[in-house]
């Protein structure tokens, strides 16, 4: 895999239209390799539409987008005609997964490319290190058990499945209402036997309920 500052390894491949290209013909502007497992999958359509809609800012900065997969020459023309992008396509067919392989996104276990990008300067060195899906989920921070069971902001935490007392007088083992948000009576209401609006616990959907849909 090469470093920050190394020189790109050089390969020659064809693109969807079975037009050579090699990459140290590309030297004298910035060049992006976008490794995929396929085409026509779901995330990997996802990932190259944002490179599609955004297209214009690499054509301004004069960056060279290459889409490197082991997909026939065929599905890529067929892909890329289906979702309209603008990009160069290259086949890394036969030798299976060779050049993926050069630049450490190969998953030997799958038998594709992993998802990575790698940049490259004019003067054809690395400019980023290509990093794969499964490199970041390594070098991610753990996260305790506590944190886990915390949803986001904005969003509901999952009501518990084991019943617990609840402070608001409601019956032991009822979820409350709001997302777990346990709603608590004044001492003057709950001493003076005056009830609560039933809006507070409404049955309707926590996410509902904050105003999230």
């Amino acid at each position: 895999m090469p470093l920050v500052g190394d020189l790109a390894p050089d390969f020659a491949l064809r693109d969807q239209d079975k037009e050579p290209v090699t990459l140290s013909d590309l030297r004298g502007g910035p060049v992006m390799l976008v490794f995929f497992p396929g085409a026509f999958s779901s995330t990997c359509t996802r990932e190259l539409c944002e490179i599609r809609d955004d297209f214009r800012i690499y054509e301004q900065r004069g960056v060279t987008v290459l889409g490197i997969s082991v997909d026939s020459t065929h599905a890529l023309r067929a892909w890329r005609q289906d979702q309209g992008y603008r990009n160069r396509f290259l086949s890394d067919r036969w030798p299976v997964g060779a050049v993926a392989k050069l630049f450490g996104v190969w998953d030997e276990d799958a038998g594709q490319a992993d998802r990575g990008r790698s940049s490259s300067t004019q003067r054809g060195s690395c400019a980023t290190r290509c990093t794969t899906r499964r490199a970041r989920r390594a070098t991610r921070a753990p996260t305790s058990p506590r944190s886990r069971r915390w949803a986001p902001a904005g969003i509901p935490r999952r009501a518990s499945r084991s019943p617990e007392p609840s402070r608001s007088g409601a019956p032991a083992g009822r979820r409350p209402a709001c997302g777990g948000i346990a709603i608590r009576r004044p001492p003057s209401a709950s001493s003076s036997g005056v009830e609560l609006p039933r809006t507070a616990q409404s049955r309707r959907s926590p996410r509902r309920a904050l105003g999230l849909g």
